[in-house]
């Protein structure tokens, strides 16, 4: 089971740094919103939830493509209650639903669930996916993007810590036995670069994702991981070394039957 306080604490330290450091959930907003568009193409919703919404910033590129008169924002953080006050929400009536999705009852009636780079944080996915089916209205729409099994795989190798992610046919089986219909889904591989293994650690550490690091940080420690990261270089003779980090995103919309 998840430490849902150890991932709340972990994220709210790292609110004022996520925007900036960010950049691949950024660059899959964008992406999830403009698929959105492109295979809902639906303009305008009546009652719509996001599941981990963070700082907003999936919110701020849902509504560039569509309005929505009721939202329901969650998060375990209370960092959101600022977004209430939010430019690109004052057009929106917005509730929030702060804490634990898979402890909280869902509004009902939904025309729409959204969600990026948070469901990875479940401790029973399959019942999540359950209990939004049952929220939507028939025809409802559930847009949301995960990580995959390449996920930060280089920490997880060198640490030993790190999530366990799904394969994507994994997803889609337990999207199935809901009942969702799939509208799309997809996947790829997008590695960061950095020029130092510290400058990884600096940026897992401002985006909240040490949310489940066991890992005892060393000096010596330290060290020796700066010598193992050495063999995720590509091209080892470069002057400009470049560590990369590896992001397996995966972008999906369903529809209830």
């Amino acid at each position: 089971m998840l430490d849902k306080s150890q991932i709340k604490q972990r994220f709210s330290k790292a609110v004022l740094t996520y925007d900036q450091q960010a950049v691949v959930q950024k660059r899959i907003c964008i992406e999830l919103a403009g698929l959105m568009g492109q295979y809902v193409g639906q303009k305008h919703w009546h009652q719509a939830l996001e599941i981990g919404c963070g700082t907003g910033m999936l919110t701020q590129e849902v509504l560039k493509h569509c309005s929505i008169d009721t939202l329901y924002l969650n998060d375990l953080s209370e960092n959101i209650a600022a977004l209430q006050d939010a430019a690109f929400l004052q057009q929106t009536h917005t509730h929030l639903l702060m804490g634990d999705i898979e402890q909280l009852a869902l509004p009902q009636n939904l025309d729409l669930v959204i969600s990026s780079s948070a469901l990875q944080w479940m401790s029973d996915l399959p019942q999540l996916f359950s209990k939004i089916y049952d929220a939507l209205k028939p025809q409802g729409y559930f847009v949301f993007s995960s990580f995959g099994t390449e996920n930060l795989r280089e920490m997880k190798q060198l640490t030993g810590c790190g999530l366990e992610y799904f394969e994507i046919h994994i997803l889609q089986r337990f999207l199935m036995d809901c009942g969702f219909e799939f509208v799309m889904m997809k996947q790829e591989v997008q590695p960061l670069y950095f020029e130092h293994p510290r400058d990884v650690l600096q940026h897992i550490k401002a985006t909240g994702v040490t949310a489940t690091a066991q890992h005892r940080w060393t000096k010596s420690a330290l060290q020796q991981f700066y010598r193992d990261y050495a063999q995720f270089v590509h091209a080892p003779d470069s002057e400009a070394l470049q560590y990369p980090l590896t992001y397996h995103p995966i972008q999906c919309i369903v529809r209830k039957k």
